[in-house]
């Protein structure tokens, strides 16, 4: 928490600088002197995107993820022969949107299921809540989807508006998108947590509303 004065926003207004005031999850719950808010020549370009635009840049996201989810199998001697590959080739042959989500959502539960295998893995269940794997994944997740919303909203872009995440109300779309290859941070940090023993049961409590 701090106290901002009226000096401060007066030279950030003159000077260009934005104000984001973050919670401790990240997250924007409020904004002083966004000046990017006004690039309309970024946003322009984001609104004009054409579908076969769009399906480029979101098969470029879904590979970049599935290279980080490999590089995760490999640092622990998970990785098969070809995997990469054959996953890869998988995302370069799907001509829309919905077969792309279908291919990086089976690529994601096989990657789940090899790599989390040693914490008892049961499935991922976002928001759920059924477990402490899942629990903990969603609190990591949110601290990078408010982060790359963020950072995002610094250069102006309209975070509503995704390529792979298409428009959905209320829904931020391209953060969700930025943040896909990002995912792996969390994924080796809750698996390194495990192993160092820093996970202990006694910390959750299960209770129905």
């Amino acid at each position: 928490e701090c106290t901002l004065t009226s000096v401060l926003i007066r030279k950030c207004a003159r000077y260009g600088v934005s104000l984001f005031l973050l919670r401790d999850n990240f997250e924007c719950y409020a904004d002083i002197v966004a000046e990017a808010a006004g690039n309309y020549i970024l946003r322009i370009k984001q609104y004009h995107l054409g579908p076969e635009q769009e399906l480029h840049i979101a098969k470029a996201i879904v590979q970049n993820r599935i290279e980080t989810q490999y590089a995760l199998l490999k640092e622990r001697s998970l990785a098969q022969p070809d995997w990469l590959e054959k996953k890869l080739q998988s995302v370069a042959a799907t001509t829309n949107g919905e077969s792309l989500l279908g291919c990086e959502g089976s690529t994601t539960k096989e990657f789940y299921a090899s790599y989390f295998k040693e914490m008892k893995w049961y499935r991922r269940l976002p928001r759920a809540k059924v477990d402490i794997n899942n629990v903990l994944l969603d609190i990591g997740y949110t601290f990078m989807f408010n982060m790359a919303n963020t950072l995002l909203s610094l250069f102006g872009f309209d975070t509503y508006k995704g390529v792979y995440h298409k428009l959905f109300f209320q829904r931020k779309s391209l953060a969700c998108d930025i943040m896909e290859p990002l995912r792996c941070i969390i994924e080796r940090q809750l698996l390194k947590s495990y192993n160092l023993k820093q996970i202990d049961p006694k910390d959750f409590i299960q209770q129905k509303d």
